[in-house]
Order: C-alpha cells, then structure tokens, then sequence
C-alpha cells in the first residue's frame, strides 16, 4: 500500500513537471506575438496619441518581454535535473501578471484619449491577445489567468465606470468574450491533461513491464551458476511473474477502454455481454439492451469538423455512463456514433425508462446542430430489447432485436424510443443466427 503511495505520488509529480515544460515550450510562441501586437500598437497609434507615452510603454513592454525570453531559454536550456520548476512557474506567472498589466494599462490610456474607432482597435488587440494564449497556456490554468485577468479586468471596469452607453456595450461584449474564453480554456484544459495523464500511464506501465522482463531474465541467467541458491531464485521468480501478471492485467484493462470517449470499447461489451447471458440463462433472469445512434451524426461530423464530433461523442457517451449507474451495468461504444447499454435483471418496462431519461438528457444538452434533419440540436435514437435467454438462443438474437428497433426509431422521426416485442420461435431464432453467421 506504502509503494503504491510513492507511486502515485511520483506519477503526479512528473506529470506536473511535465506541465511546465510544456508551458514552456509553447512560451516563446506568446512572446513574440506579444511583441509583434506591441509593435503594431506603436505604429498604429503613433499619430493619435502622446508619443512619448507609447514609446516609453513599448520600452518598458519589450524590457519585461526580454526578462521573460531570457528565463524561458535558460530554463529549457537547462537539463533536467538541474531546473527549479516550481520557482521557474511562479517567476512566469509574475512575469505574465505584469504584462497582462501592461496591456490594460497601454488600454486604459488609450481608450481615454482615443475616438471610437481606436478604441475599438485596442480592444481587439486585448481580446485577441487573451484569445492567442488559449493555445499556449491551456496546459497550466494559472498561467492563463495570470495573464487574461490583469490584461481584462482593469479596461472592463474602466469601461463600466466611464458611463456612456459605448464604453457599457465594450466592457460587455469584452466581459462575455471574456468568459466564453474562459470556459473553452478549462475544457481545453482538462483534455490536455487527460491526454497527458494516458501517457505517463502507458508508458510507466510499459517500462514497469520491460524491467520486470529484464529482472526475471537476469533471475534466469543466475540459476546457470548459482545452484546454491536455486530455490530463493525461483521464490523470487513467482514474486516477479505475479507482479508482470498484474501489469498484463491493468494493459489489458487499458486495451478494453475507447480512445476517444474513455468508456469501455466494442472488445469490453462483447465479452460482458456473453457473460451476463450465460449468467441469465443460468438464473432464468430477463436481460434488456439499449442500442443508442446519434440522429444525423455524419451531417455534424462535416459541418462542424471533426474536433467538434469528437467532443460531442465525448460528452454523449460520458452522459450514457452516468445512466448506467447499478453495479453490472455497461455502457460501450459500440462503434462509430452508436453506443451500447447492457442492463443485466433488468425488465422491458424499466429498459424503456432509462433509455428515455438516456434521450432525455442527450437533448437538455442543447449540443447545436443545424443541418439535423429533424431538430437543430443534437439528437439519438434508442432501440430497447429485453429476453430472458434459453438454452437453444444465441446472444445476437438480442442484439439483433434491440438494432431492429433502434432502425424503427430512425423511421419514426429519430430522437425517440422503440421497444422490441420478443416472440421467438425456434424458425425466427435459427432466421437470426444465420444472419449473424
């Protein structure tokens, strides 16, 4: 228990050093556009406003740029063992605090001074610099805040302050911008370091497996001359291979997982789905499955490209998981934008009730999607079986039953729920498996 304690605690120590040395890669990238946009600003406003002003701003704009440029290369120049990445972070974070203030000075200044259509010229230059390190500093949320909030805040409530009806619509379309960025960066943010977390996963247990192999190799190697010692060798041995099993078990674990969604994948449902049928057949228990299709999913895919389909999948599936809820139940993806939910003891009526909450909820997430042929918000289609399995039916039977009525879902006008009746006879049970087969 101690050593899965250091373990993690180790895992989420370089996971963090590997946020920052992320950050600072994509650090010199912020820095240069920073100039770039200062430098603009300089030109643009050269002959509206104090020069004297603007030059001494942009002198002291590039003095802090050079300062940040100069940590940034030191500390990626630096090896690993000799950077300090928790006073580099927070001397950035000052850093970005400062230019960030910069900013909403330069803009304060000039939005007092400045007729309308200036006025409008720096702002976008504000948004469009709090826009640009969404890319940059995404990975660590302090960094971004570090730098929108003090670049933001300050011209928002001078706007609000100032009185007139222009400054109140800017300080609200910069609040709201402000926020919509705000919002993306948390979400871009979370993947990111889900991205990042799956990575040190696989690789801590890959390298965890190839030196167990290179230990039991070296073990084997040993017993060809230490004979003495031939039976605390192979105690040993058992110790290691338990220890390789256990790591062949979590890999597998990984492997029966969806690379996009997370949820279990087409290989976990086929083999939980055989196991709840023997199950039943042994008990005489009902099994229900739910096939789920997102409505018009390759019209979104190729409207709103594919990043947006990704996430629409994510958020989908991650809501079927929270509805299969009881312990046995299973929500995969079955394939493409279609998922699947086995629900073990579980009768036709209350099927047919989980799969209603199931669309119920897909649709209170108002996901937008114009070109649906029959709705403007995302939507799916549910077909539910259910059948108390005998010795002489195949699984597919069921899987076939509940596809069947997911199709009369899609004819009915799509975002609805179909239940299958099951009457089988022996013919209509042999007409399915040879369909499967």
């Amino acid at each position: 228990m101690c050593d899965t304690h250091f373990m993690s605690v180790d895992i989420n120590t370089q996971l963090e050093k590997r946020k920052i040395e992320v950050l600072f890669d994509q650090a010199p990238i912020a820095i240069s556009a920073g100039t770039v946009a200062a430098f603009i600003c300089v030109v643009f406003f050269w002959h509206t406003t104090a020069t004297n002003t603007v030059n001494a701003w942009f002198g002291l704009h590039l003095l802090v740029y050079a300062v940040r440029y100069i940590l940034i290369l030191r500390f990626n120049n630096s090896s690993i063992e000799n950077r300090n990445y928790q006073s580099s972070l927070n001397t950035h974070l000052v850093f970005s605090m400062v230019s960030g203030l910069l900013w909403s000075t330069l803009g304060i200044y000039l939005l007092a001074s400045l007729e309308i259509f200036d006025s409008l010229v720096i702002l976008l230059m504000i948004g469009g610099l709090i826009a640009g390190v969404v890319a940059t500093n995404s990975v660590i949320l302090s960094s971004y805040i570090a730098f929108s909030l003090p670049a933001a805040i300050p011209v928002i409530a001078y706007l609000f302050i100032d009185g007139s009806s222009r400054t109140d619509i800017f300080g609200l379309v910069l609040t709201i911008f402000l926020l919509f960025v705000s919002f993306s960066v948390y979400r871009l943010n979370k993947l990111v370091i889900k991205s990042l977390s799956y990575q040190f996963d696989n690789l801590q247990l890959l390298d965890a497996l190839e030196a167990e192999k290179n230990r039991v190799s070296q073990l084997y190697n040993n017993l060809e001359f230490d004979l003495a010692r031939q039976k605390e060798t192979e105690e040993q041995l058992n110790l290691e291979k338990q220890k390789a099993e256990q790591m062949v078990q979590s890999l597998l674990a990984i492997s029966t997982l969806d690379g996009l969604t997370g949820i279990p994948n087409r290989r976990h449902f086929d083999s939980v789905f055989a196991r709840e049928w023997n199950r039943a057949s042994r008990t005489g228990t009902p099994v229900s499955l739910i096939i789920c299709d997102i409505d018009n999913f390759k019209a979104y895919n190729d409207n709103y490209g594919h990043p947006k389909g990704d996430n629409c999948l994510i958020r989908i599936a991650t809501l079927l998981q929270e509805h299969a809820r009881r312990e046995g139940d299973v929500a995969a993806r079955y394939g493409g934008e279609e998922f699947a939910i086995i629900l073990p003891a579980t009768s036709l009526e209350n099927a047919k009730r989980i799969a209603g909450q199931m669309r119920a909820a897909i649709e209170k997430l108002s996901i937008p999607h114009r070109f649906s042929s029959n709705d403007n918000i995302v939507t799916a289609s549910f077909g539910v079986a259910t059948i108390v399995p005998g010795l002489d039916q195949h699984s597919k039977v069921l899987i076939s039953k509940a596809d069947k009525a997911m199709y009369q879902a899609k004819q009915k006008g799509r975002n609805c729920v179909v239940t299958s009746t099951l009457t089988l006879n022996p013919d209509e049970n042999k007409n399915e498996d040879k369909a499967f087969g």
